[in-house]
């Protein structure tokens, strides 16, 4: 038996945004930012574009028509209700990019912060043409979270102050794993046509 915490991550592969409009998200993404247009998929009732930011990760947006750009909202802001996201976070590869970069967003009208030092990274804080909050930063040299990882909160969760590694049997064990060529489906979806001819 294998506990659940017996398989392996990589990396995250994407992130997976709405948008209304496709074009200026093109727009900013891929000729502001400068990250390559990997894939575009489409029919009648919507479309999802693929941006990558590394050799690894990739932003995604679906283009819903009804749907309306996130309000304003500042990076860290309590809200109120049902939420699920407050912002992502780009690193770049130098100091000197993250100052190219918020001199390139003022020229091109949009609000960028000031550079923010968190101890840990240099911040800067925009939105994107859909509301979208966005932080780009870079690593302060000499300081790294994942050969030192830190937690500062007097009132931290219990399950924070188990320790920084996985805890196994939190979760029930898997008492019978899915068999490779016997009890797995695969149905096709989005993008299935364009790459099994």
């Amino acid at each position: 038996m294998r506990t659940k915490i017996g398989f392996k991550h990589k990396s995250i592969h994407h992130t997976a945004f709405a948008t209304s409009n496709l074009e200026g998200t093109i727009r900013y993404w891929r000729d502001l930012l400068g990250f390559k247009l990997l894939l575009g998929l489409g029919n009648e009732d919507q479309k999802q574009y693929f941006f990558g930011l590394s050799d690894s990760f990739m932003v995604a947006f679906f283009e819903w028509h009804d749907v309306l750009p996130m309000p304003p909202k500042h990076h860290g802001e309590p809200a109120k209700g049902p939420f699920i996201f407050d912002h992502i976070a780009i690193e770049m590869e130098s100091r000197q990019d993250l100052y190219r970069l918020q001199d390139q967003l003022i020229e091109s009208g949009f609000p960028v912060s000031d550079i923010i030092d968190h101890g840990f990274a240099h911040s800067i804080y925009t939105h994107d043409p859909n509301g979208i909050p966005l932080e780009f930063m870079i690593p302060v040299e000499g300081v790294s979270l994942f050969r030192e990882p830190r937690i500062a909160d007097a009132r931290a969760p219990e399950a924070a102050m188990e320790g920084f590694d996985p805890v196994p049997h939190h979760w029930p064990n898997v008492d019978a794993e899915t068999q490779e060529d016997i009890d797995r489906t695969t149905i096709p979806g989005d993008g299935h046509e364009l790459f099994n001819k």
